[in-house]
């Protein structure tokens, strides 16, 4: 299949993907409404987000992730891929080792964290309902930094439709 063929279909695919991404992320929201209505839990919720959302932007998410895949690219580019793999098992390696002394940081601190950084002014209860959802919430962010990791790495090898069902899921 010719290059511009195959961008083309990439493309397409793609933004079918992140469209469907969009829609499922419309009923998820639907579905936590629902569940948790207007009030403490949902404030909870809310709260809970906004710690483990932030360490995924600043690592796997975001200035790794803008970081790795130019230099990855251009590894693969001079042809050594063995250099391109170790340079992929260190960014790995790397990002497990942060996100997880982070992730272990934050279930061990979550409620002080909770109290004097995301909740002040909840009362008790709600803030101990907050810290049980940092933690839980962080602990998949693990998991999610690890795979934007290798959906870089998949992007970088042309692979996109496993990246992309991803945001979908």
């Amino acid at each position: 299949m010719p290059r511009t063929r195959f961008l083309f279909r990439s493309s397409v695919m793609v933004m079918a993907l992140f469209a469907l991404s969009r829609l499922t992320g419309f009923v998820k929201l639907l579905l936590l409404t629902r569940a948790f209505g207007v009030g403490e839990a949902a404030d909870a919720y809310a709260a809970a987000n906004q710690l483990p959302e932030l360490f995924f932007a600043m690592l796997a998410g975001g200035a790794v992730a803008a970081a790795f895949i130019p230099v990855y690219a251009a590894q693969l580019a001079t042809g050594d891929k063995a250099r391109a793999a170790r340079l992929a098992d260190t960014v790995v390696t790397l990002t497990v080792l942060a996100m997880g002394a982070l992730t272990v940081a934050v279930v061990l601190f979550a409620e002080p964290l909770t109290a004097v950084v995301l909740t002040p002014g909840f009362p008790p209860a709600q803030q101990a309902q907050t810290a049980q959802l940092v933690r839980i919430i962080m602990v998949a962010t693990f998991f999610f930094a690890i795979g934007s990791i290798y959906a870089s790495i998949l992007q970088t090898h042309d692979r996109f439709f496993a990246p992309a069902l991803g945001s979908v899921l």
